[in-house]
């Protein structure tokens, strides 16, 4: 097995061919081509220690794939700019671990968010396709699936003279409810004026 791995990440030559025109020659070595079987297990063999960083610095850790979340408790009455220290600093230790390991980590996909209904920092972000305000009211993700479930509604409606009501139900529930049902969790907890909306 370890000799099948060495051969994997044998340094080679290859190429990159878009549309009939071929790029020239570059050098792969200690690395696995994105899409390839061994891809995922190598990557999650190599990047599993970033969770040392992040430990030390008293964070948890959620990974998939590429993408690192670090993320930390803190009590309500901890100052702003401590929560914000400590986020900095858990974020050096971590560059200095891909710093080490020959990983970069893209700054634009970088940011600091503390989420609290008093205390908050940062923009609304996106999680798993559901956006999330930092007070966690969740009026943005409210807004947006009441948009979306309008649109979709409306484009259903349009076409109610060609199909049978089962067929339109039918459109109904895959289009539209499960729609509405993937972000349940997400806005459950939202105050009563904002799901007024859905």
């Amino acid at each position: 097995l370890l000799r099948v791995i060495a051969d994997w990440l044998r340094g080679r030559r290859g190429q990159v061919t878009v549309h009939g025109h071929t790029s020239s020659e570059f050098s792969l070595s200690d690395m696995t081509l994105q899409g390839t079987v061994w891809g995922p297990w190598l990557w999650n063999s190599f990047f599993a220690d970033v969770v040392f960083p992040s430990r030390r610095c008293a964070f948890e850790e959620i990974i998939f794939a590429d993408d690192l979340n670090c993320f930390r408790c803190f009590d309500n009455n901890i100052s702003i700019d401590f929560v914000l220290e400590q986020l900095s600093r858990v974020q050096e230790e971590v560059h200095k671990w891909g710093l080490a390991n020959g990983v970069t980590f893209e700054a634009r996909k970088e940011s600091f968010h503390v989420l609290s209904r008093t205390h908050h920092h940062g923009e609304s972000f996106r999680v798993l396709g559901v956006t999330v305000d930092t007070q966690l009211t969740m009026s943005e993700a409210v807004a947006e699936c009441a948009q979306d479930c309008h649109w979709r509604l409306s484009a259903i409606l349009r076409t109610r003279h060609f199909f049978s009501l089962d067929d339109l139900m039918l459109q109904y529930r895959s289009q539209i409810l499960s729609y509405l049902e993937y972000r349940t969790t997400a806005v459950s907890h939202a105050a009563d004026t904002h799901l007024y909306h859905l």
